[in-house]
């Protein structure tokens, strides 16, 4: 896997880009059905992208939230990245079809 890092372009430190990642997955996800995804073995690091919104939780069941969650086990509503070296699987749902996908790194 590729290490995740920022480098410095033709304009030094204005420009900057993210390398690429080893591992691309896209998850299309049905509305209001959880789907899980592993994390690749030795990723460390995973950036999310979606074409619509969609919620996040590690290594456990991810619902919509419909109440008040308020004991620490809500997911995440459209996370940017998130560190996955200690994570096995994400846990996905969203309230409509939705693409979501995972850039890993090492």
């Amino acid at each position: 896997m590729n290490r995740f890092c920022y480098r410095s372009g033709d304009n030094a430190d204005l420009v900057y880009a993210r390398s690429k990642p080893t591992c691309i997955n896209a998850i299309a996800l049905a509305g209001g059905v959880e789907t899980i995804a592993d994390v690749p073995q030795g990723a460390t690091v995973c950036i999310f992208s979606g074409d619509g919104d969609f919620y996040l939780r590690p290594d456990a069941t991810a619902v919509l939230p419909v109440t008040d969650i308020t004991d620490g086990t809500a997911p995440e509503l459209n996370p940017a990245q998130w560190d996955v070296h200690d994570i096995a699987q994400l846990h996905l749902v969203s309230p409509e079809d939705t693409i979501v996908t995972l850039s890993f790194y090492q």
